[in-house]
């Protein structure tokens, strides 16, 4: 499986990119434009066989609506579609409905853990736990990264003895990158292609 990789920003780039963090530093997960376009390698390892495939998900508007394609294939797993939405917000569920033959997959982008983290600051060096024991959920923003020409935050969250590692700007809707290991499984992410 493979790690997230930190990037070292120029100091113009990081001057520009510190302003962009501050200003806006925390993240709303799933708030889409209607306009976006991500396309990721994925690496799936099961049972020690390891799958690498590709999602991509285009937004596009037509004659006042918002319409998703999707196209995706890990392995023996497959999708692919495009529909009309009421609004870009309704993204999660057209993936759910249309994908669920690749749920591992989709749980990576849409891990519900992303819910606790709402409101909260991403900035170079931000911090917080909670919990007991096995029980308990750790966060730390700890690099930065990029990936597809968009600047991030690398998070390191590690919940009921599982550690995940994602890449996040806090302007963009999905992850840019998350890397994450279960007991049965590992999934890596990683955004190659991106349109505002």
């Amino acid at each position: 499986m493979s790690v997230i990789r930190p990037t070292i920003l120029s100091l113009s780039a990081a001057a520009s990119f510190t302003a962009t963090a501050v200003a806006q530093n925390t993240w709303q997960p799933y708030q889409f434009n209607g306009t976006e376009k991500f396309g990721y390698d994925i690496a799936f390892t099961q049972g020690g066989e390891v799958n690498e495939g590709r999602l991509v998900l285009d937004f596009e508007q037509q004659d006042g609506r918002t319409w998703l394609s999707i196209d995706g294939a890990v392995g023996d797993m497959s999708c692919s579609g495009r529909s009309p939405l009421d609004n870009a917000q309704a993204a999660q569920q057209a993936l759910m409905m249309q994908c669920f033959t690749m749920a591992p997959i989709l749980a990576a982008i849409y891990t519900p853990v992303w819910s606790m983290f709402m409101g909260r600051s991403w900035e170079l060096g931000s911090r917080w736990s909670m919990g007991s024991g096995d029980q308990g959920v750790s966060f730390e923003v700890t690099d930065t990264c990029a990936y597809a020409g968009v600047d991030g935050l690398l998070a390191v969250i590690v919940t009921q003895g599982n550690r995940m590692e994602s890449c996040v700007a806090t302007d963009v809707a999905l992850p840019l990158a998350m890397s994450m290991e279960q007991d049965n499984f590992s999934i890596s992410i990683e955004l190659t292609e991106f349109r505002r």
